[in-house]
């Protein structure tokens, strides 16, 4: 939505273009018995803050008349234009509302109306006259530092078994207990303890309730993870996971629609002050980045202003290393560090379905030492960041060549694993003058000789 000197998209009222006349209304007016509904609609459009000091009855008017503008166009007016303002702003009042319902003969339109409605409600209305001045600067209130602030979503990426789950049941376990985490701030930037014991809302569909999640945060030490919560001391929210609570006509790989999934939660979060941690999926392509991590679109993590990656790490040969890393993969609100972990069991005797006392094993994270990692060194194998480097193929295309005839094949699988494509690795060969020949092999067809590259005979060149 602009303001201003804005467009109305073409939009009309009752005949009247909504440009000029609109524009005319300097102040808010004061109604009076009966009210124009125009003059209702035009005020609602240029001051949509002011939508709550209006009369109800103008109010009202005003729906009635973007209504008629809406049908005018047959149901197709853009977000930005001034009869979807007024709309969105009368979806949010009962008696509005209630003329809308009204406007619809079937279910299915009535749906796909309020569906979008709802997505744009929750957008906060720009004031045009809001300056630098009229805004306090605050800091922000870390639940764990460098990890979790009130007010921002943060997203924790890592692969199915990575143990995401246990990891959150043991942050919601220390913050619904009012202890104190570890913070993966840097020293001399540790943020104050939060003061007091915080509400946690779980929403997560893929571990039953009585057999994972509260035996789970049972072991974890929390003692009132399933107290009944008001919205005043609500502090954390936890989507577990993204992939099994998108609606059923949201597509995670299209940026528009992934971005509309996440806006709604991030939108509250900075209207409440709630925090909220959103677990997600690794996906199936090569990683190439840190911001290639995540299941679906790059635009999930755009979005986020904080993502981290929950990873097993390797060895040289490898092979799995004990343990977990929690790196950070983007964050644009500190400069945390990564921090180790391990997934420790537990043994609760449990009831089982026929009250049977059972003996469980139940997973608990336990928080270790902080280091340096990023999700770019684990994904090299610690190798630096060569984003923007021109040089850095041709440097390592070299290095690998410098003891001798290497497999093409390998060297690509070489260049992905650090980033680069296969067009790019051909690339730095040609500026190098790699020599590309077969490797002979007995009793083997010439066409299934494989191609193997070498650095040029520097002595024969001479």
């Amino acid at each position: 939505m602009t303001h201003g000197n804005r467009k109305s998209n073409g939009v009309s009222v009752n005949g009247h273009s909504i440009d000029g006349a609109f524009l005319e209304l300097d102040e808010p007016r004061q109604y009076h018995t009966p009210p124009d509904p125009t003059l209702c609609f035009q005020h609602a459009a240029k001051y949509p803050r002011s939508w709550r000091s209006m009369p109800q009855e103008a109010r009202l008017l005003a729906a009635m008349t973007a209504w008629e503008a809406f049908e005018a166009h047959q149901r197709a007016a853009p977000d930005d234009s001034d009869v979807v303002t007024v709309l969105r702003l009368a979806w949010n009042e009962p008696a509005c509302r209630d003329y809308l319902h009204g406007q619809f003969r079937n279910t299915r339109q009535l749906d796909s109306f309020a569906e979008r409605m709802s997505c744009l409600a929750v957008e906060p209305f720009l004031d045009p006259s809001l300056c630098p001045d009229d805004i306090e600067s605050r800091a922000l209130t870390w639940l764990m530092g460098g990890f979790l602030a009130k007010g921002v979503v943060t997203g924790l990426v890592g692969l199915p078994g990575a143990g995401k789950s246990t990891f959150a049941r043991r942050v919601v376990a220390a913050l619904t207990r009012g202890l104190a985490l570890p913070s993966l701030l840097p020293e001399g930037l540790q943020p104050p303890r939060v003061p007091g014991p915080i509400g946690v809302l779980r929403w997560g569909g893929e571990e039953a309730a009585d057999s994972m999640v509260k035996p789970g945060l049972e072991a974890a030490g929390s003692e009132r993870a399933f107290r009944v919560c008001t919205h005043r001391d609500l502090g954390l929210i936890v989507m577990d996971t993204l992939e099994d609570l998108q609606p059923d006509n949201a597509n995670l790989n299209d940026g528009a629609s992934a971005r509309g999934i996440l806006r709604p939660l991030m939108l509250r979060c900075q209207e409440t002050g709630v925090a909220a941690l959103v677990l997600r999926h690794e996906g199936k392509s090569i990683r190439r980045s840190g911001v290639h991590v995540g299941a679906g679109s790059i635009q999930l993590i755009a979005a986020l202003r904080a993502t981290f990656l929950l990873v097993q790490c390797e060895d040289e040969d490898h092979q799995l290393l004990p343990g977990r890393q929690l790196v950070p993969a983007k964050v644009n609100v500190s400069c945390p560090q990564s921090m180790s972990l391990s997934l420790e069991h537990v043994t609760r005797e449990l009831p089982d379905f026929d009250g049977e006392p059972v003996d469980q094993l139940i997973p608990v994270a336990a928080l270790g030492e902080l280091g340096d990692l990023t999700a770019d060194t684990i994904i090299h194998g610690g190798n630096a960041d060569h984003s923007g480097d021109v040089d850095a193929p041709e440097r390592l295309l070299e290095a690998w060549l410098q003891d001798g005839p290497v497999r093409k094949r390998d060297l690509i699988k070489s260049a992905k694993e650090v980033g680069f494509a296969e067009r790019t690795l051909r690339r730095a060969a040609d500026r190098l003058g790699v020599v590309r020949t077969f490797l002979e092999q007995d009793h083997t067809p010439r066409r299934y000789w494989p191609i193997v590259w070498s650095l040029p005979d520097v002595s024969k060149e001479d």
